[in-house]
C-alpha cells in the first residue's frame, strides 16, 4: 500500500503521540505501521532523549523520524507538531496513533480504500477511523452518534454496511486529508489532554464534514488505565484513569460547551455522560476524594475559562 502511494498522488505519514511509553507495546505499534504508510513520526512528549536513542537502536529504518517536544505539550500540540511535519514533507494524509495502539494488517489499506471512496461519492469526509478492540476486555469499540438524551451506540455487526456514520471518532487510528484540515484547522492545544478529537469533529461537522468508521479496518487499542466495571441499568466496563484525568474531562466539557459549534444534542448526551461518570466513581472509584475533588477543581476552570495544562499537579 504504501509503495503504490508513493509513486501516485498520495503519501500517508503515521503520527505517533508518546508520553514515557511502555516500549514493548511502542514497538509493537511501530513494526506493525511501518509497512502500511510511507512515513512514521513519533512526536514525544516525555521531555527526555530517550526517545531519540531509542529509535535509533532499532531496525525500524529511515521511515521512522523522531520529534521531541522537550516538554508535555499535551495532546493536541503533539498532534499539531505531527501535521505541520507532514505539511511541510509535502505529505498528502496523516495518521494518528497513539503509544498504545496496535494497527492490524492492511488497516491503513481499508482505511485509504474508505476516504477515497466516499470521496468519489461527493461526501465531505472529516476522518476515517477503525473498529478498535481493547485487548484486556475483548470489547470492540461502538460507533457513537448523538442521541435525544444519551448517546447513541451501534456496532458493525449489527450493520450491514462497509462504513457508518459517526458524529466523532477516537483521535488514535484516524486517518485525515490534509487538505481537510486546511479547511477545518488544526487541533485546539489549549485543551492540552481529553475532547481534542471531540473538539475537532465538533468543529469539522460545522463545516460540513463527517467521520465514518470503516468496519473492516482493524486496531488494539486500550482505553483508560483500567477498565471500571458497574451496574447502571446493566453491567458496563467504563473507562479508568488517574484523578487529573477527570479534572481535563469535566474541565474541557464545560469550556466546549461555551463554543458556538458545540451542538446542543452532544451537549445534552455529555451532561448525563460525566453524570454517569461521577456516579461511578463515587460508587467504587477509589479514591473518592482525590476524583471528587480533582473533578470540581476542573468543573471551577471550565466556568473560569481556564485551559492549558493543570497548574496543580504536572501529573497528567
Amino acid at each position: 500500500m504504501a509503495d503504490s502511494q508513493s509513486k501516485g498522488l498520495y503519501r500517508i505519514a503515521a503520527v505517533i503521540v508518546t508520553y514515557f511509553p511502555d516500549y514493548t507495546l511502542l514497538e509493537k505499534g511501530v513494526s506493525a505501521i511501518v509497512p502500511q504508510v510511507d512515513a512514521v513520526l513519533v512526536v514525544d512528549n516525555s521531555g527526555s532523549a530517550d526517545m531519540v536513542r531509542w529509535v535509533g537502536e532499532r531496525a525500524f529504518g529511515s521511515k521512522v523520524n523522531v520529534v521531541s517536544m522537550g516538554l508535555n505539550a499535551g495532546v493536541g500540540e503533539a498532534h499539531n507538531r505531527g501535521i505541520s511535519w507532514a505539511i511541510s514533507h509535502e505529505y498528502t494524509h496523516v495518521l494518528l496513533l497513539d503509544q498504545d495502539s496496535l494497527p492490524h494488517r492492511e488497516m491503513v489499506k481499508n482505511l485509504f480504500t474508505a476516504i477515497l471512496e466516499l470521496q468519489r461519492r461527493g461526501i465531505r469526509v472529516s476522518a476515517v477511523g477503525p473498529r478498535y478492540i481493547d485487548p484486556r476486555t475483548g470489547h470492540s469499540s461502538a460507533i457513537v452518534r448523538f442521541g435525544l438524551l444519551k448517546f447513541k451506540t451501534i456496532y458493525c455487526e449489527q450493520v450491514l454496511q462497509p462504513y457508518i456514520r459517526a458524529d466523532f471518532l477516537v483521535s488514535s487510528g484516524c486517518l485525515i486529508s490534509l487538505s481537510t484540515i486546511a479547511q477545518v484547522g488544526p487541533m485546539d492545544a489549549s485543551l492540552f489532554i481529553d475532547h481534542v478529537d471531540t473538539e475537532w469533529f465538533l468543529r469539522a461537522n460545522r463545516h460540513g464534514y463527517g467521520a465514518y468508521v470503516v468496519c473492516e479496518a482493524l486496531m488494539e487499542h486500550l482505553l483508560g488505565d483500567r477498565p471500571l466495571r458497574i451496574w447502571l441499568g446493566r453491567w458496563r466496563s467504563l473507562p479508568r484513569h488517574s484523578p487529573v484525568r477527570y479534572y481535563y474531562i469535566f474541565r474541557n466539557s464545560i469550556l466546549l460547551y461555551k463554543r458556538d459549534y458545540a451542538r446542543m444534542r452532544w451537549i445534552v448526551n455529555d451532561v448525563l455522560r460525566l453524570v454517569m461518570i461521577f456516579a461511578a466513581l463515587m460508587a467504587v472509584g477509589s479514591p473518592r476524594r482525590h476524583h471528587a475533588g480533582m473533578i470540581l477543581e476542573g468543573l471551577l476552570d471550565g466556568a473560569r475559562g481556564r485551559s492549558g495544562p493543570y497548574r496543580g499537579n504536572k501529573e497528567t
